[in-house]
């Protein structure tokens, strides 16, 4: 089943515009195209803009970290179907190893974020507590509410 752009607009909320720049850069690419140059979509590629669109909301990635991730998660499934394919014991653990170094890759680029989100959030607690006490004390410098 095809799903054509305006379809897919509606039921992803993003708009033709996004849908092209995904195209453009190779985030997603539309599984068919007609001579026209309408874009034909399917289930599969709605599931991935919605990959796309949880590991922006969710992890803050930019467009380019987000393709970056999918087309690591793209050649480790290769090499882990190669593993499994070859009859070559060296040749599929040589699949395997590939696979393990990809996604060691992904895992260091996450911890990453995560520490970079960490010092952010840390950032954010210390000027909270700080325009705490600020909100709590009047133009003298008092209390608020101290009525001694």
């Amino acid at each position: 089943m095809f799903f054509q752009i305006g379809e897919v607009c509606r039921l992803s909320g993003l708009t033709p515009r996004a849908l092209h720049y995904y195209d453009a850069i190779g985030l997603l690419v539309p599984t068919e195209r007609l001579a026209g140059g309408h874009r034909l979509y399917t289930a599969q590629d709605l599931a991935r803009i919605e990959h796309i669109k949880d590991l922006k909301r969710l992890l803050g990635l930019s467009l380019g970290e987000i393709k970056r991730i999918l087309d690591a998660d793209h050649a480790r499934a290769r090499h882990l179907a190669d593993a499994k394919r070859v009859g070559d014991p060296a040749r599929r653990h040589r699949a395997a190893e590939n696979a393990l170094e990809i996604t060691e890759a992904q895992l260091a680029s996450v911890r990453d974020k995560m520490h970079q989100l960490g010092r952010l959030q840390r950032q954010l607690e210390r000027q909270a507590r700080e325009l705490r006490r600020l909100c709590h004390e009047n133009v003298d410098g008092e209390k608020v509410g101290g009525g001694e």
